[in-house]
């Protein structure tokens, strides 16, 4: 990946390489992306990497013929960080789907990067990531979704690399929808599932792109 010292039109030439590879994805098909908050996070701290969600929404608006982007977020009680990171997200066009989640502090476990002030701002630092047991997973909501939702679109992009979602994948192609994965292999373990690579129809890989949602 050239680097902003580098020629300014090497570097254009590079990020409008990026944009058609992205768009060579999508052939015009009505297009929904379902956005699995929790472990596309898990996989942005893994990857140190400061995601931008408007401008992912505005790269995806201009390679796909999109329809419709879905952020499924738990949300706990008293949270006024994610209460914020929620309104962000509808004002720029998301669609998010709350559900309330309990927590349960366990100790600490995995030294993690994570941003300062949380969110897509600050600079990152590593401290023990606090082990808790959250009642909140969102999975349910997502394949209902997917499966009641999105009957008329053809194609569907899901942000996780939950294996859980495999079943999911399978459905939809059966329904006759082209599906997309989105996640991350870059990481030791991988955050994406093997099963769920192998069903989808493509997979896109985070770190790759990352020139083009990554917050400057």
């Amino acid at each position: 990946m050239p680097t902003y010292e580098t020629d300014e039109e090497d570097y254009k030439h590079y990020m409008a390489s990026l944009r058609d590879q992205l768009k060579d994805y999508f052939d015009g098909g009505r297009t929904k992306i379902l956005i699995d908050h929790a472990n596309l996070e898990f996989s942005l701290k893994k990857l140190r990497f400061r995601f931008d969600y408007e401008k992912f929404r505005n790269e995806m608006k201009a390679s796909a013929n999109l329809r419709g982007i879905y952020c499924f977020v738990s949300v706990l009680p008293n949270d006024p960080k994610r209460g914020k990171f929620v309104s962000f997200l509808e004002y720029n066009g998301y669609r998010v789907i709350r559900k309330d989640a309990k927590s349960t502090y366990m100790g600490e476990g995995e030294a993690l990067p994570i941003l300062e002030e949380g969110g897509t701002e600050g600079g990152w630092r590593s401290e023990p990531e606090p082990l808790r047991r959250i009642k909140g997973n969102v999975d349910v909501e997502l394949t209902i979704y997917a499966l009641e939702h999105c009957r008329l679109a053809d194609h569907i992009v899901i942000l996780s690399g939950d294996g859980d979602f495999r079943m999911l994948v399978e459905q939809l192609q059966k329904n006759g929808k082209e599906v997309t994965v989105m996640s991350t292999a870059r990481t030791q373990p991988s955050v994406v599932a093997d099963e769920l690579r192998r069903q989808a129809d493509n997979f896109i890989e985070l770190d790759e792109f990352r020139p083009l949602f990554e917050k400057l």
